[in-house]
């Protein structure tokens, strides 16, 4: 694949009306934030580890084989390069931090991982020229989460899919900045969305939107991950359905939407 085909030439960024991409602000946030923190770095806390490759299999769960390529919004760790490139599938490692992107291609070097640095509000690419959107717990950090979604739903092809999670209905706790004498939100998430405010942010006119919840809190809090590590992610899938069905209390919402 050739990147350039489908990158925007500076000419052709008008599509974004002026002051719609994120704040200088935000994107200085985000650039030392990924300057000062190791993605790369395991997880201290197993309960959470087991949690987060959970979500990575309840992802690629929905990622077909067939999908050639894939763009990895807010690629972080680049887990989404290290599941798919072993497929044979082409990946965008894509964030607003340049570390972020070098580190991707240095730690999963492969012919079919390309790194693009950028703004999701403002996503360098040409219409619908992308198979499959990874959006994995980006959402809840940006200004303008509408924004980001018209976004990645632009840049989708016909039958494309995106696929976005976030925490569900997260009680967002603020606390006050010892540098700026402002409150500020823990973990730097501005918005939490339930079953019905996340549909509200998806523009018009796609093919089919689903949305469902998963990752039960209370196996979370119980430590169980102690004895599920062992389990398939199928089986795992199982157990979690019936701990919701009968408590309720689920950690992470998807959002699945067919263009």
């Amino acid at each position: 694949m050739n990147i350039d085909k489908i990158l925007l030439q500076s000419t052709e960024k008008n599509h974004i009306p002026k002051n719609e991409g994120s704040s200088k602000q935000m994107i200085s946030h985000y650039e030392i934030d990924a300057e000062v923190t190791d993605y790369y770095k395991p997880r201290v806390d197993n309960a959470t580890a087991h949690e987060y490759i959970r979500l990575q299999e309840k992802i690629v769960s929905n990622i077909d084989e067939k999908s050639q390529i894939i763009l990895d919004i807010g690629c972080g760790r680049a887990w989404v390069a290290s599941r798919l490139l072993p497929r044979n599938q082409k990946v965008i490692s894509f964030d607003v931090a340049p570390i972020n992107v070098e580190k991707a291609l240095s730690t999963y070097p492969h012919d079919n991982h390309f790194g693009v640095i950028g703004d999701g509000l403002c996503l360098p690419f040409i219409d619908n020229c992308i198979d499959i959107v990874v959006c994995s717990e980006v959402l809840e950090h940006v200004e303008k989460p509408s924004q980001l979604i018209r976004e990645i739903t632009r840049v989708l092809k016909a039958n494309g899919k995106a696929i976005i999670t976030t925490p569900f209905n997260e009680i967002i706790q603020n606390h006050l900045c010892i540098h700026c004498n402002k409150p500020t939100p823990s973990h730097a998430h501005l918005h939490s969305f339930d079953l019905k405010t996340i549909i509200e942010e998806v523009p018009s006119g796609m093919q089919s939107v689903t949305t469902t919840t998963f990752s039960s809190k209370l196996l979370s809090r119980l430590r169980t991950h102690i004895v599920l590590k062992y389990f398939t992610f199928s089986l795992w899938t199982i157990v979690d359905k019936f701990m919701l069905k009968l408590f309720g209390r689920a950690e992470r919402l998807m959002l699945i939407i067919v263009k």
